[in-house]
């Protein structure tokens, strides 16, 4: 009699505990599969999934059109079934979505629809330790993603097109962020932005990776804004048609940055910008085909070095310098066959040119009112004129001048006294007699 009422107590306890999984989910915050296409039945859904999530939650979200504005102010895993079917429509109000909280995962999903005034955007983040991944944020957002007061973040893998200003723009001192193998196309404002350039307490501070993206915007490719110790390698920047003022690279009072191994083509100003910039390793990049200048120095921008570029077929000037330029090294360089000068320096001094191989521009080299500039062991070969000077005594020092010379080679210049023109020359008293391997 006993071992019978135990057996039913078994049976009784094996169909509680059925009937509890069933009921019950196994992992919170992990949803059955369904379509959800109509507004009605779709608004509110993932929201609703999201407040009733505990930290650290996983939750799955399945293909649909999700028409909502969503706040997550816990730390979970939001993910998508598939980043192109799986849509949260802002319908033109605030932010698609809004990141409060940090350690939030979010992938797959494409974000469309914020409101049409800054700042909404399709993802904007005021947090930190966040990751999204592969996700589209794209059409009639105001910007794509945006950060603010946000660090150690990893944007990731994602397209941000069609948007009406910036693809991603970081502000306040977001710092230590890594943006990598983004695409951003087709933006009204740049594909990657950091900083304001109008009010540098809206900075960025920097120590950010922007690494291996691709952008094809209106404006700039990539701007630095009042920012520093940024890593900037192996993108992509692409021009189009827009703005006149458009950069492949724009550094704005951007400091002590490395910008190493980027192609940037058919940009409008120039492929790469420094403006009021210091102390930037500018390297192994490739700038050609630009409509402006290959690579632009202006205002008072310092002490950077540009190295092993190649500065080929731009409109304007290979490398050109304005605006008391001062202090910066070129070196190894491959200035080739751009439609106006190789190195262009107008009322900038002291700057070194070392070892660059100048060739087939319509002047190597053209200086306006610049001083002290120190040009040695460079390669000039078939450009029309080899060097120019409009005003200034500078150093030219062993330099191959397109044939084997023993005796010194004029520079020829000049100056202006009163108003008449005075012609004048500098002198390499040591040019090469073979060029070098550069």
């Amino acid at each position: 009699m006993k071992k019978g009422f135990f057996r039913k107590g078994i049976v009784f306890v094996i169909i509680v505990l059925f009937i509890g999984a069933v009921v019950i989910p196994s992992t919170v915050g992990i949803i059955e599969k369904k379509t959800i296409i109509s507004n009605s039945s779709s608004r509110g859904y993932i929201q609703d999934l999201i407040d009733n999530a505990s930290e650290g939650d996983t939750i799955y979200v399945p293909s649909g059109i999700y028409y909502e504005n969503i706040i997550i102010d816990k730390s979970i895993s939001l993910i998508g079934e598939d980043k192109d079917t799986t849509i949260i429509d802002g319908g033109g109000i605030g932010d698609v979505i809004y990141i409060s909280a940090d350690w939030v995962n979010i992938s797959s999903f494409t974000m469309r629809n914020s409101g049409d005034d800054w700042p909404s955007v399709g993802i904007k983040v005021d947090s930190s330790n966040n990751i999204i991944f592969n996700c589209n944020v794209s059409n009639h957002n105001w910007s794509g993603i945006f950060l603010e007061c946000s660090s150690n973040n990893i944007i990731d893998k994602n397209i941000v097109n069609s948007n009406r200003e910036d693809g991603i723009i970081l502000l306040n001192s977001s710092n230590y962020n890594i943006i990598v193998n983004n695409t951003a196309i087709s933006n009204g404002g740049g594909g990657i932005r950091l900083g304001d350039g109008g009010d540098p307490t809206k900075n960025v501070t920097g120590n950010l990776v922007i690494r291996n993206n691709a952008s094809y915007n209106v404006d700039d490719g990539i701007g630095l804004e009042w920012s520093v110790n940024n890593t900037v390698m192996d993108n992509i920047l692409l021009g189009n048609d827009g703005k006149s003022w458009s950069e492949g690279i724009s550094l704005y009072h951007s400091s002590n940055s490395i910008v190493i191994n980027n192609t940037a083509k058919y940009n409008k100003r120039s492929g790469i910008g420094l403006q009021d910039a210091h102390g930037n390793k500018i390297s192994y990049n490739k700038v050609v085909l630009n409509n402006g200048n290959g690579i632009n120095l202006l205002s008072s921008s310092s002490n950077n070095m540009l190295t092993n570029n190649k500065v080929c077929n731009n409109y304007g000037n290979g490398i050109s310098l304005r605006g008391a330029s001062i202090r910066n090294t070129f070196e190894n360089n491959i200035i080739n066959s751009n439609r106006i000068n190789g190195f262009a320096l107008s009322s900038s001094s002291n700057n070194t040119i070392y070892k660059n191989n100048i060739t087939r521009n319509i002047f190597g080299i053209f200086f306006t009112n610049s001083y002290c500039n120190k040009i040695i062991s460079n390669n000039f070969i078939k450009n029309i004129i080899k060097a120019f000077f409009i005003f200034g005594h500078n150093t030219w020092n062993e330099n191959y001048w397109n044939r084997p010379r023993i005796l010194p080679k004029p520079i020829f210049g000049i100056i202006i006294k009163g108003f008449l023109p005075i012609p004048w020359l500098n002198f390499d008293k040591n040019p090469a007699f073979r060029p070098y391997k550069i």
